[in-house]
């Protein structure tokens, strides 16, 4: 698995992976965001399956190239 370089924060407390690559993003910002990505981060970091860099892990079957747009509109602004 590869991080993304440009959306993956040191303070990131949650871990978005799509295919092979993750991204390291805030669950508080993601909730703010985004209803479907609110519910889908509820109980994440009470009950994680998996963590990466120490951190819960959203699955997600996005491919990584829509996930990183997605990202980008959400942290940037379109």
């Amino acid at each position: 698995m590869e991080r993304h370089p440009s959306l993956s924060f040191e303070d990131g407390n949650v871990a978005i992976l799509a295919g092979k690559s993750y991204f390291l993003v805030h669950r508080g910002f993601l909730s703010r965001q985004s209803e479907y990505l609110a519910q889908q981060t509820k109980d994440i970091h009470a009950f994680p399956t998996m963590t990466l860099e120490g951190r819960p892990v959203l699955h997600l079957p996005d491919s990584p190239d829509d996930i990183s747009l997605l990202l980008h509109s959400m942290y940037d602004g379109l």
